[in-house]
Order: structure tokens, then C-alpha cells, then sequence
């Protein structure tokens, strides 16, 4: 299915999951492009209004609030001179799954191990 690669590892683009859903029941790409176009803005609307998105059985995006932090001490350990830095007031989005997902996604993804813990050859 995910062809698109990054730092080794398998990765659905937004265009590859259009195919996908394409190929799997028979609609159109651009009434998919459209549907998942604006769930996407959908969630970017919630997320801004503080409103959590439940998908599915899957889990939710939530957000986390950060406090205005002034003058934070960091240090460039190369050089070992001392940098302040202020941060603003500021939400970040999250994603937790549900416990029943993590499970189901813990034995499958199990499943592609030997014994020995070892990734068993495809």
C-alpha cells in the first residue's frame, strides 16, 4: 500500500490513501480529495476552538495548553554559552488512542516478531 519513504520507513501520503480509498470502494478521487480535504479542515477548526475530534474507535486528537515561560536558561553545549529564550502562551495538538486500539495494534504488530524478539523476515 505506502510506497513513500522516509528515514526508512513506509509512509501513506495524502495522495497514495486517496488511491487507496479508491481502489477499495469504487467512489470517484475527487469526491474522496473533497471528503478527506474537510475532515482535515474539520480537525484543524476543532483543534483551534479547543474542541477535542474522536475518530472512530481509533482515538482522539486532543490539545495541551503550555504557559507563557520567560527568559528559559538553555546552553549550547558545543560553545557552553548561555541562551534566553522566551516562549508564548500556546496549545499543541495530541493524539491518544483508545485502549482497545493499542491492544489490537500491540498483538498484531507482535505478530511480526519470532520468539527471540528478532523481526521475522518477509
Amino acid at each position: 500500500m505506502p510506497r513513500a519513504r522516509k528515514n526508512g520507513k513506509p509512509r501513506l501520503n495524502f495522495a497514495e490513501a486517496i488511491e487507496e480509498i479508491c481502489r477499495r470502494t469504487g467512489l470517484p478521487a475527487n469526491a474522496v480529495f473533497q471528503s478527506l480535504w474537510t475532515y482535515n479542515e474539520i480537525i484543524k477548526e476543532c483543534m483551534l476552538n479547543q474542541v477535542e475530534v474522536v475518530l472512530g474507535n481509533i482515538g482522539v486528537f486532543t490539545y495541551q495548553f503550555f504557559v507563557k515561560r520567560d527568559n528559559v536558561k538553555h546552553r549550547n553545549p558545543g560553545t557552553g554559552e548561555t541562551v534566553y529564550k522566551n516562549y508564548p502562551a500556546h496549545y499543541r495538538m495530541n493524539f491518544r488512542q483508545t485502549p482497545s486500539w493499542k491492544k489490537e495494534m500491540k498483538e498484531e504488530t507482535a505478530k511480526l516478531f519470532d520468539e527471540n524478539g528478532k523481526e521475522k523476515e518477509t
